[in-house]
């Protein structure tokens, strides 16, 4: 019986023990001791991993589209793609600028106006459109204001490039630049044009201001003003018998299929205007606007060395394309003219005339 009592105590120790273990009780054995993690393997040397992108500049991130009226070959599009290239390796990635060519992004005027509106952040813009904008830039559409190119950018480089820039930034703009655009002749498709005379009767397309279109009148023709990617179709459906412009723009976007006849006019040579929204340019680090002024800087002056340069391949490339070039009588042109200079004078004096005539070259 004892021997039956001392069996029967045995198994309930055994079943207690199995019990207190399910419950998470710790066993009367010893552990055994944890293992030690694993070594990481060895780092790479620095040498051999690559780089690690740059952080982006400190400040806004911005990806900004740029609206020109020119063809995508012309000289201020190849610098504004070096451009945009310069600020987006500047400011590692932070600010980005896409070039929209062709007026693919809407015309010059609404272009500016969109600069206030929110609707764009940067336009290139010719002194037409900006003179609507700001009239006292209307002394640049004065015919032969400037005598040469030496003469504008001279001009440009010193006191009435300080003087633009004033004007721009008193109006809500900011800025950038200018661009040189070498100087602009009648061209037609109707034959060359030696004379005002000439141009009697003829519909002519300037750019959208008022004085371009008295320029026109006074000359002879029918001043019409529009956009200048519309002029291909409007000459090509003979809604126009010509338009005024360069070399290479009537290049760059192909004109010469549709107006073969360049009459050497020369009768403007003005700047054109690179202009940024006030609230883009405010939205930037002094630093990136530091980085975006030293790329714009570099870019306008690369696009005068490239103009200068492939002028005259230009005119030899389009003389192959069968474009006849003519000689004017410039002096007639000129004294047509010379109302508008009056008309200035009345409404603005002549002080800004003065400093641009006095500019040395």
């Amino acid at each position: 019986m004892k021997k039956n009592l001392r069996l029967g105590t045995a198994l309930m120790l055994v079943v207690s023990m199995f019990a207190l273990s399910a419950c998470g009780g710790k066993p009367t054995t010893t552990e055994t001791p944890a293992q030690a993690p694993a070594e990481a393997p060895a780092e790479t040397p620095k040498a051999e991993e690559e780089e690690a992108p740059a952080p982006a500049q400190e400040g806004a991130t911005l990806s900004l589209n740029l609206s020109s009226p020119v063809g995508d070959t012309h000289p201020a599009i190849v610098a504004f793609n070096q451009f945009a290239d310069e600020v987006s390796s500047g400011t590692n990635g932070g600010i980005t600028v896409t070039v929209y060519p062709n007026g693919a992004l809407g015309d010059q005027a609404d272009g500016i106006s969109g600069l206030k509106l929110g609707t764009m952040d940067i336009q290139h813009c010719n002194s037409g459109p900006a003179a609507q904008v700001i009239p006292e830039l209307d002394v640049f559409n004065l015919p032969y204001i400037f005598d040469s190119g030496d003469h504008l950018i001279a001009a440009m480089n010193g006191e009435i490039g300080d003087w633009v820039a004033e004007k721009f930034e008193e109006n809500g703009f900011h800025y950038l630049g200018w661009i040189y655009g070498g100087s602009r002749s009648i061209i037609t498709d109707v034959g060359p044009i030696t004379n005002p005379s000439e141009l009697k009767g003829l519909l002519i397309r300037v750019q959208s201001s008022d004085t371009m279109v008295a320029m026109i009148n006074a000359m002879g023709g029918i001043g019409t003003p529009m956009a200048q990617s519309e002029v291909y179709s409007a000459l090509q459906q003979d809604v126009i018998d010509g338009w005024e412009n360069s070399v290479i723009t009537l290049q760059s976007l192909s004109l010469y299929e549709v107006s073969q006849y360049f009459s050497r006019t020369e009768h403007l040579i003005n700047p054109d205007f690179l202009l940024m929204s006030m609230d883009d340019w405010n939205a930037m680090s002094p630093e990136q606007q530091q980085t975006f002024t030293d790329a714009v800087d570099k870019a306008l002056e690369y696009e005068i060395e490239l103009w200068l340069s492939e002028e005259s391949k230009t005119e030899e490339l389009l003389l192959e394309e069968g474009v006849e070039f003519n000689d004017v009588d410039k002096e007639a042109f000129r004294q047509a003219c010379q109302p508008l200079w009056e008309t200035y004078q009345e409404q603005y004096g002549d002080e800004v005339i003065k400093m641009i005539q006095d500019v040395t070259y």
